[in-house]
This record gives C-alpha cells, structure tokens and sequence, in this order.
C-alpha cells in the first residue's frame, strides 16, 4: 500500500521506531505490516492518526505497535478477528487479510492482540521473539 491513500484520507502519519532484528521471513512481516496498515487506513475514511511503534522490550522479545484513531471494534468483532471470512467492513471485506496477518504470527512463534474502542480507533499489538545475539554482536550493537 502506499501512502499516497493516506493523503486522500487526511491521515496524519507519526513513527516511533528503533532498529530490531527478527528470525522472521522479512517478505512475510512485510505482508503483514501492509494487511494492518491498509485496515487502519479504511477505519478513518474522515481522517485520524495512524501510528507505528516498534520497541525492543528485552534481550529476546520484539515489540510493534499499528495504532488508529479510527471507528474502533466492540469486544464481538475482535473476538472474531482473524477468522476465516470474518470482516467488519461488511461486503467491502473479506476478512482473510486479518486471517493472514493472524496466520504469519503465529507460524513466527509470536502473538498479535487487539485493544480497541469504538469512537476512539484500535491498537494491533505484535510480539515476536528476537534472535539471541552472540557476545560480539552485543557489545558491537548501537542503540537509537
């Protein structure tokens, strides 16, 4: 998706972002970080605020973070997300792809879950193990 959509939609766009490292097929969470930014993008068709965090919480665990300030969910929908064929945007969706988005996660040996509100827009929050790094790469890794 590019962010020219995000334009026509007058979404305000703000990134607070380290470096990290996956054991993760790159193309893979790619696919995912496009599926969940492309959702995030139809919920503020009157515009709103999209945000990406990513945070190295330890040694061995990555955090991301796709926030909007969209229509939000009730606690039926996101019971429901990631089922196959599942959708919130009625005929205009076909929900597989929060099933995949659901799919990869896991198939990475990491977990994705859902706060939302609605009036207030939703947060997807991915959590994924980073790789253990040797001693060298420790003491050779920079900080932002």
């Amino acid at each position: 998706m590019s962010f020219s959509r995000s334009n026509m939609n007058c979404i305000e766009i703000e990134t607070d972002l380290i470096p990290f490292q996956l054991n993760a097929n790159q193309e893979k969470f790619q696919q995912c970080i496009v599926n969940l930014t492309k959702n995030a993008v139809e919920a503020m068709p009157d515009g709103g605020k999209l945000t990406f965090q990513a945070n190295q919480v330890n040694d061995s665990l990555v955090e991301v973070k796709i926030s909007d300030t969209g229509v939000g969910m009730v606690q039926d929908q996101i019971i429901r997300l990631g089922m196959p064929y599942y959708s919130t945007k009625g005929k205009n969706g076909t929900g597989l792809g929060l099933m995949l988005v659901y799919r990869i996660i896991e198939s990475m040996g990491g977990t994705i879950s859902v706060q939302s509100k609605v009036g207030k827009g939703s947060t997807f929050t991915i959590k994924l193990n980073a790789p253990t790094l040797t001693k060298e790469q420790e003491k050779n890794r920079t900080v932002n």
